[in-house]
């Protein structure tokens, strides 16, 4: 079994398919419909009360190749994306440009844990998805609020290491699948004890799960995928019922005074 170890080099890879497959997809577009909906979520419930986004200055942290950087800018943010592979950043600019964002959007190769020390930028938003479990969160968190404004924001997608059959699913495909995965993500997963404790850094937080019946759409043809069902059958059971252990993704979402 082959597992990258050195995250940088794991990103390249992908940045590296990205140029070799001139992947122009971004946004919820990139990902299949049974796997959008916290995506969706994040946009329709987070930002809808965000009345001027040319103002509104975000950062997307871990950008990667800019699926989302290119989303929220499409939106009318002006986003700054900081990732540490260079081929990430190198594609994230040519998507920016093919995508013509390129005047509101600016990236920045550098170790996110570097610039969270170094950096002087405020801003209004941060995002972040797929790399939360990267970092010591009590220095992550520290050091994010000194770049948030009043009343700023933290959000992220991410997926739940609670979920045992996922988490066995995922260590089959990596002794299958070269590169499929770096070994962070196979065991560093974050779990629900580890997601609460975000909240001692925030006034106000909200944490939502995903993906459980809606994975049902891996095996049907969209023409006949009840996804506004599942949707709903998802919503009662991880979030009314607390039957988390089944959710694939959670959202969280911070804000400071």
């Amino acid at each position: 079994m082959k597992i990258m170890n050195n995250t940088a080099d794991f990103y390249d890879i992908r940045g590296n398919n990205c140029f070799e497959k001139n992947n122009l997809q971004y946004g919820i577009e990139s990902f299949k419909p049974h796997v959008r909906t916290p995506y969706i979520y994040r946009k329709l419930q987070q930002f809808k009360s965000i009345t001027d986004l040319k103002t509104i200055r975000l950062v997307d942290l871990c950008c990667g190749t800019a699926t989302h950087s290119i989303a929220l800018a499409k939106m009318g943010f002006n986003v700054v994306g900081i990732d540490i592979s260079p081929k990430s950043i190198e594609f994230a600019r040519y998507l920016a440009k093919q995508h013509k964002v390129d005047a509101q959007t600016s990236f920045i190769c550098e170790d996110l844990n570097n610039w969270l020390s170094n950096a002087q930028e405020k801003f209004d938003i941060a995002f972040m998805s797929g790399s939360l479990h990267y970092f010591d969160r009590n220095y992550f968190f520290t050091k994010l609020i000194e770049h948030l404004n009043c009343g700023g924001m933290f959000t992220c997608v991410e997926t739940f290491g609670g979920n045992h059959l996922m988490n066995f699913r995922r260590k089959i495909i990596a002794s299958l699948k070269p590169n499929f995965r770096d070994s962070i993500t196979l065991d560093g997963l974050l779990k629900y004890k580890e997601i609460v404790n975000f909240k001692q850094y925030f006034d106000h937080t909200e944490i939502r799960f995903f993906d459980f019946s809606t994975l049902i759409g891996v095996f049907l043809p969209s023409i006949i995928y009840p996804l506004q069902l599942t949707q709903k059958i998802d919503s009662v059971l991880l979030n009314t019922f607390y039957m988390r252990s089944l959710a694939w993704k959670y959202v969280f979402c911070g804000r400071i005074n």
